[in-house]
């Protein structure tokens, strides 16, 4: 029995745990005709990528952003959300709500997150290299000049 292509359509829909197993335990089994098939068509495979990621960008970001935020500084997105809500969505610097994501702050010695900033406070202190005497130098500086 030959089976119309909207059916096969319409049945990954209906089972995507199913087909999304079954594609991973091919890909395991045949990198190598994995590989071939982005070579020989990576003009096509590239379009797919491009329309996938414009249809999905915010949950890309988001992916990307938890995969980062967990390999430099080993803080899942759980534990980045408990800061942000301790700090009320604020850099914990400047205190100013900031609507994209907050950096994560870390001591480059040890490793340890700190707290998570805003884009320009995280600039300023990376400037500075942590340097507390900079830091006391550039404020008699403001003040001078104030």
């Amino acid at each position: 029995m030959k089976y119309p292509k909207e059916y096969f359509i319409k049945w990954r829909e209906n089972n995507r745990e199913k087909t999304r197993k079954s594609a991973e335990k091919y890909r395991s089994k045949h990198p190598e005709r994995i590989l071939k098939y982005r070579i020989d068509n990576k003009a096509e495979v590239n379009k797919r990528s491009i329309e996938y990621y414009r249809k999905n960008k915010d949950q890309q970001i988001k992916k990307r952003m938890e995969k980062r935020i967990m390999e430099k500084y080993n803080l899942t997105i759980d534990q980045y959300n408990i800061l942000y809500d301790s700090q009320n969505g604020k850099c914990a610097i400047c205190e100013k709500a900031d609507n994209k994501n907050l950096s994560v702050d870390h001591n480059h010695q040890t490793g340890k997150v700190r707290s998570l900033l805003c884009a320009r406070c995280n600039l300023a202190l990376g400037n500075i290299r942590e340097d507390l005497e900079v830091a006391k130098s550039l404020v008699k500086y403001i003040e001078r000049y104030k």
